[in-house]
């Protein structure tokens, strides 16, 4: 099941759970994460990530009015930042 959401406590807590850590694509403003070495690996988009710290996640995050998709289902790392629709009515 999927849930999306711009609360960003359960945003932190489900990074964490699935041991990655903000980014963003180098020299833009994209939001992405980036996956330890993990069985999440495989999820990284591109190897031109830069990590971002949690301050300047939640700033971009805000910034750019986005809504986090996920699965809910914790063996799953499927995630999606989406703008948020209600914010451009």
């Amino acid at each position: 099941m999927y849930q999306k959401t711009r609360d960003l406590e359960k945003v932190r807590k489900w990074i964490e759970a699935h041991q990655a850590q903000p980014a963003v694509i180098k020299d833009t403003d994209i939001l992405k994460l980036q996956f330890s070495q993990s069985r999440y690996a495989h999820y990284n988009p591109v190897d031109e990530l830069e990590p971002v710290n949690w301050h300047t996640f939640c700033d971009y995050f805000k910034q750019l009015n986005m809504l986090f998709l996920y699965e809910t289902n914790q063996k799953s790392a499927f995630y999606k930042f989406i703008l948020d629709p209600q914010h451009y009515q």
